[in-house]
């Protein structure tokens, strides 16, 4: 599933000689991920820039474990239509231990039978936020049976966060090389 987006960049990322010294002082403090396209892209709005550098941090540092939250931003990335999010995913996926077979099915029609039942309520919890904005009751309490309050607030927030950010990517039309 690819999006249908503009074939060059709508809105072009900075360079560092157009930023102000606190958004220079960010993108510098990111190392390489503030040289890619996207983040200096997102440079552009310094204002929104700075609080999403700390929500960014915040979702891929919170207190999922890696391999439930991968699956999630896979997921939402696919559903988002948004190659290049799953394609950097998918390396971090591969760094962090998941199979490239399971990876690969993130991008599949899901099949409860090919994953172990909490990993197919994560699926089916993307599934259902992306085509009704909500979790069923159904997936809500197999995910409960296994995920303290904390991690049920942070799954939707991940799913929406990075779905959202391959609604954005495909839209401005950002290119990585």
């Amino acid at each position: 599933m690819s999006a249908v987006g503009p074939k060059v960049p709508r809105v072009a990322p900075v360079e560092a000689s157009e930023v102000d010294a606190e958004t220079k002082e960010l993108l510098d403090a990111l190392g390489d991920p503030g040289r890619s396209n996207l983040v200096r892209t997102l440079a552009r709005h310094p204002r929104i820039f700075k609080r999403w550098v700390r929500y960014h941090e915040a979702l891929t540092h919170g207190t999922l474990g890696d391999r439930h939250r991968e699956l999630l931003i896979l997921r939402a990335a696919y559903r988002a239509g948004c190659d290049q999010e799953w394609t950097q995913h998918q390396q971090v996926a591969s760094r962090i231990g998941l199979r490239p077979e399971e990876v690969s099915r993130t991008r599949e029609a899901l099949d409860p039978s090919t994953w172990s039942p909490v990993e197919a309520a994560l699926l089916r919890a993307v599934d259902e936020l992306v085509d009704h904005a909500s979790i069923s009751d159904a997936t809500w309490q197999q995910l409960a049976a296994h995920y303290e309050e904390a991690q049920l607030i942070e799954i939707p927030m991940v799913v929406g966060f990075f779905f959202s950010m391959g609604v954005g990517i495909n839209t401005w039309g950002t290119q990585e090389p």
